[in-house]
């Protein structure tokens, strides 16, 4: 974030950023978001429409290598358990 601050670039930035956190704030900003056991970062898209069991099934990324670690073009909320915890960051209009 000091990095982003120094060339003058507003970011807002959670370490800890739940599933919720991401769902409720993709589609709405710029944002990337990285995970800790997955040691990779991603642009993400949006949250998809479908919802399981209270939760939303899919993430849509933009995932600059996919394939890495099983993961495409899209994530779940399994996956973002088993590769978290992950941290957020977004670029407000």
């Amino acid at each position: 974030m000091e990095y982003l601050s120094e060339l003058g670039i507003p970011a807002g930035f959670n370490p800890q950023a739940s599933w919720e956190d991401i769902n409720a704030a993709a589609g709405h900003q710029p944002m990337v978001m990285g995970g800790r056991e997955w040691c990779h970062w991603t642009g993400v898209r949006i949250s998809m429409g479908l919802v399981l069991t209270g939760k939303f099934y899919a993430q849509a990324l933009a995932n600059p290598a996919p394939g890495w670690m099983g993961i495409g073009q899209t994530m779940t909320y399994d996956d973002f358990v088993e590769l978290g915890p992950f941290s957020a960051v977004w670029f407000p209009a």
